[in-house]
């Protein structure tokens, strides 16, 4: 074998040096200079005089103003995905690159505890599915911010409606998981609201006071009550204070929707929790009892309960008086269910009124009949 003369020498040195691709390797991801963009894409040069085309179909993650954007003689990262074998030439990727950068930030993120923001690209009856920071992600139906009261075993119907018209939308989500294997990104826009809730209700505590009348919007409905949104955090009407008359469906007085005005009876600084009131809003039966009736009328009741001590009686919407044990009846009592029952409509006569006490005294025994 022939000797390397020097001037072969210093051919193999200049050929090394312009065979960049022999230190690189599929799935790096390199600065591409933008060379030029044709109809067949983005031909970017990677250094020296290698030149390679990322097609179309490799940079589905450029909106049309990325694409807009992009002018000659700036970098965008590319993914090498090997050679072409007919031709040599790298074969590129803008998308696995942007998806390999974005994954890197969703993990600083993840592990900060800070939101993503993600947009909405598409749905199944699972839930919703989304691209942040260029990787596809999933969020789950209970974890949608959109009050959804339907099968979701159901693929059409309400559900399909009611995901179909989040397509499109940006949002702020929290990850809930991350699985670099299986590049499963879980998100949830559900503890992002409540995490805002968290904070408006922090903040509401503070600037409310008990006693004041406030506007908010119908948020839920329960067995027990209504959760009325003051503003970004809920207080809860209950069931008690809904009404001055008696409220066996909820529904009858409030729906999901109605704005309201409510009372403030408590503020729980340490529970963080707010009561309201409905029926305290204006005037107040009690208001009126002393003006509307009079010591010595007599009136028809009807008892609400009995106790040992003597029984309840309504005479006006919410308005109780109390006949006592002594004023049933002119004998010897020992119970009152030995003269009434709960449900029976008697006439009474009005023996005291003390409206600031939210007090009534009756007697039975005394009424004139009616």
């Amino acid at each position: 074998m022939d000797a390397y003369t020097d001037s072969n020498l210093e051919d193999m040195e200049h050929l090394l040096s312009q065979s960049l691709p022999l230190v690189m390797k599929t799935g790096d991801i390199l600065d591409g200079l933008v060379v030029q963009i044709n109809k067949d894409g983005i031909v970017v040069s990677l250094g020296g005089k290698f030149e390679s085309c990322v097609p179309h179909m490799e940079m589905l993650t450029l909106s049309k103003k990325d694409l807009n954007s992009i002018t000659p003689g700036e970098n965008i990262p590319v993914m090498i995905l090997g050679t072409d074998p007919s031709s040599g030439e790298l074969l590129l990727s803008i998308d696995k690159a942007n998806s390999h950068i974005g994954w890197g930030k969703l993990e600083d993120l993840f592990k900060s505890g800070k939101n993503v923001s993600a947009i909405v690209t598409g749905y199944n009856k699972g839930g919703l599915t989304v691209i942040a920071e260029n990787v596809a992600g999933f969020i789950p139906i209970s974890h949608i911010h959109t009050p959804l009261k339907v099968n979701p075993e159901t693929p059409d119907g309400p559900l399909s409606d009611i995901l179909h018209t989040r397509i499109g939308d940006t949002l702020e989500l929290k990850i809930l998981e991350l699985n670099g294997q299986d590049k499963r990104v879980v998100l949830s826009e559900k503890l992002v609201h409540e995490d805002r809730k968290s904070v408006a209700k922090d903040r509401l505590i503070k600037e409310l006071d008990e006693g004041s009348i406030v506007n908010g919007t119908v948020s839920s409905i329960t067995n027990f009550g209504a959760f009325v949104d003051i503003g970004g955090a809920d207080g809860l009407i209950h069931i008690s204070e809904i009404s001055w008359q008696s409220v066996d469906n909820i529904e009858e007085f409030v729906k999901i929707g109605d704005e309201i005005s409510a009372y403030i009876i408590n503020i729980d600084q340490e529970n963080k929790r707010i009561a309201l009131s409905l029926k305290r809003v204006g005037s107040q039966p009690w208001d009126n009892v002393a003006a509307k009736y009079e010591i010595n009328q007599t009136i028809h009741g009807t008892i609400t309960r009995l106790t040992e001590f003597g029984a309840f009686a309504r005479i006006d919407g919410n308005i109780e008086g109390l006949v006592h044990i002594s004023e049933l009846s002119d004998k010897l009592v020992h119970h009152p269910k030995e003269i009434v029952k709960v449900g029976d409509t008697v006439p009474l006569r009005i023996l005291n009124i003390e409206p600031e006490r939210k007090r009534l005294g009756l007697s039975l025994k005394q009424a004139d009949p009616i």
